[in-house]
């Protein structure tokens, strides 16, 4: 019962037999709400809908077909505004496409969790060789994902969600307890950062910014230690909009943790004018209002591949960029009446009560 998720159109998971995606063909007409949307999918997925829509793909660019597949649900007019519990996701082993057959097949509660969990666990590459899932991936990746589709699917869903969830539990407490243990020991052994360094890291990238030797994974980087933003935000979703001298109002942001209330916000950074010019920067070299795809794999591979300017300012990763922007604040603008937990948590945009979350940041000590 361990046949996992391949990104085949016939397939067998734990001994049942699907068709992807012509059984779904009255589902996909209406599974996306907005041509925003469908822009979002790459391009294969977006031959996958096409030809369900009858469309011959073989020549046809990513605008065009945008254009085929929206004409398409248009002219269905069955779109809906519960789109995210029917969106594709294809780097889940069990995506909403697959929960969405096995709902339709009348199987029972205790039959979907043992389909879902097989497909967690285990999955097969192209070459037939069996992998297994890292535990820590399936509890903060994939079962959030799995967790949401599943309880848009009334009494049924939550049925199956309470199951699933409660045979994962061991896994769960596992992968806390060593999330946990990894926070003790970054708290106890707390990497030294040069804010001297770091600022004067900045103030060149900004100087270069008037030049044509200025280096865009510099400009992200320094845009994202002046505003401690992530990378999504940075090359993507995030807007700013200066204030004052040394502030900015950031929206965007992507992790708002199902809350509703997060639009703009006030945030402090060191200098708004470089943060308006390393914005204009990127622009011009075409690396703003990028996909959240594209960011995620290509411009993420770009800096694990060219990390100099990381290492040399002691950073592990970009995100590291975010603990160096609250180390700096906590400092220098951080009000008497709030402690460096809160505080940390209102730069970072976490929720009001929720100071946990910035704990698991602190990995680094500032010093000049």
């Amino acid at each position: 019962m361990s046949n996992p998720y391949t990104p085949s159109i016939s397939k067998t998971i734990a001994g049942i037999s699907f068709t992807h995606p012509s059984e779904l063909k009255e589902k996909l007409y209406r599974i996306y709400s907005s041509l925003y949307e469908l822009t979002r999918l790459d391009r294969d997925t977006l031959r996958q809908f096409a030809k369900e829509f009858g469309k011959d793909v073989r020549k046809l660019k990513k605008a065009e077909l945008v254009e085929a597949i929206w004409t398409a649900i248009e002219s269905q007019s069955q779109k809906n505004d519960e789109a995210a519990k029917f969106l594709l996701d294809k780097t889940a082993p069990v995506n909403a496409i697959d929960i969405a057959v096995l709902m339709d097949k009348g199987l029972s509660a205790e039959t979907v969790r043992d389909i879902i969990l097989a497909s967690l666990r285990t999955y097969t590459d192209h070459n037939g060789t069996v992998h297994k899932y890292e535990a820590s991936t399936v509890i903060k990746t994939y079962l959030p994902k799995i967790n949401t589709i599943l309880l848009g699917y009334g009494d049924d869903g939550a049925r199956i969600h309470y199951l699933l969830n409660k045979a994962v539990e061991p896994e769960r407490n596992m992968v806390h307890a060593i999330t946990k243990g990894n926070t003790v020991a970054k708290h106890n052994n707390l990497k030294p950062l040069s804010s001297s360094a770091i600022v004067e890291f900045i103030s060149d990238t900004v100087s270069r910014c008037s030049g044509s030797s200025v280096n865009w994974l510099n400009v992200g980087l320094a845009l994202a230690l002046l505003t401690g933003r992530r990378q999504g935000e940075i090359f993507g979703a995030g807007k700013f909009v200066k204030v004052d001298a040394t502030h900015v109002l950031f929206s965007g942001q992507l992790k708002t943790k199902t809350r509703e209330d997060v639009g703009g916000y006030t945030i402090p950074v060191l200098d708004a004018d470089w943060v308006m010019s390393l914005i204009d920067t990127l622009t011009e070299l075409g690396k703003r209002g990028r996909e959240l795809g594209y960011v995620n794999k290509t411009i993420s591979t770009c800096y694990s591949r060219n990390a100099d300017s990381l290492k040399a300012l002691g950073l592990d990763s970009f995100k590291d960029s975010r603990v160096s922007y609250a180390l700096y604040h906590c400092e220098n603008t951080k009000p008497l009446t709030m402690s460096d937990d809160s505080y940390r948590s209102v730069l970072m945009g976490h929720g009001s009560n929720d100071i946990e979350t910035g704990l698991s940041y602190v990995k680094y000590r500032l010093v000049a």
